[in-house]
């Protein structure tokens, strides 16, 4: 863990978490290292959205053989928002993918900093977070469900859990990265990351983050205004 803090809220992971990451290992999806999924996922047309072309091209590049019930979720999630398969892929790889923290931490940031301007705005910043929280379960435990690694009803429960938290994490996230500025620079981010509010380069850490997270209603989702999340 990159995370190094004895009094860590979020080290100490669920039964449904730590079950969850023996599958995602049991995927192999670790195989390759995050800068040899970027180069083939970057081969991909930007002009393809379909998302069976999308898995089909990623597979080809790298000679990636993906089990069928985590290639049939992977397919329905980016199925939800076809323009952003690519990008949605990408963070995929980055969290699941071999490569130090620090490495995904760059990598991640490189997604979103389009321009190469070594600073994020409020909106890619909260494109990023969200992205990083679908990414860190929904394909992952959607295929462990179908197969029934492990308790379906309490695995099914835990995701409706994470799911309801999540736009309340996303305020949370933005709010510690850009700490009411309206940017935030590519050194700040980095070292942000390294502390346990930001540390979000781990899929289990980050739903342990999930778990804690209190949900707050839509009309109080403000990255701006003054909040205090704490554990239920």
């Amino acid at each position: 863990m990159g995370c190094n803090h004895s009094k860590d809220p979020y080290d100490k992971h669920t039964v449904e978490n730590q079950k969850l990451s023996q599958y995602e290992k049991k995927l192999g999806l670790n195989k390759y290292s995050i800068s040899s999924y970027e180069i083939a996922i970057r081969r991909i047309s930007n002009a393809v959205n379909l998302p069976e072309i999308v898995i089909s091209q990623f597979q080809h590049s790298l000679d990636l053989q993906l089990k069928r019930e985590y290639k049939e979720a992977l397919s329905s999630f980016l199925s939800t928002s076809p323009t952003t398969s690519i990008a949605k892929l990408l963070v995929s790889a980055i969290l699941f993918g071999k490569g130090t923290d620090r490495e995904k931490g760059e990598a991640l940031w490189f997604a979103f900093d389009k321009d190469a301007s070594e600073v994020l705005p409020l909106a890619s910043i909260k494109d990023m977070v969200k992205t990083i929280l679908q990414c860190s379960f929904i394909v992952t435990l959607d295929s462990a469900i179908k197969v029934e690694f492990y308790n379906t009803n309490r695995l099914t429960t835990w995701k409706s859990k994470l799911l309801e938290r999540m736009s309340s994490l996303e305020v949370k996230l933005a709010k510690y990265f850009l700490q009411e500025q309206p940017t935030v620079s590519k050194a700040d981010f980095l070292e942000k990351m390294k502390k346990p509010d930001g540390f979000i380069t781990n899929p289990e850490y980050i739903r342990s983050m999930l778990e804690h997270t209190q949900v707050i209603p839509d009309k109080f989702a403000n990255p701006f205004k003054a909040m205090k999340i704490t554990k239920l």
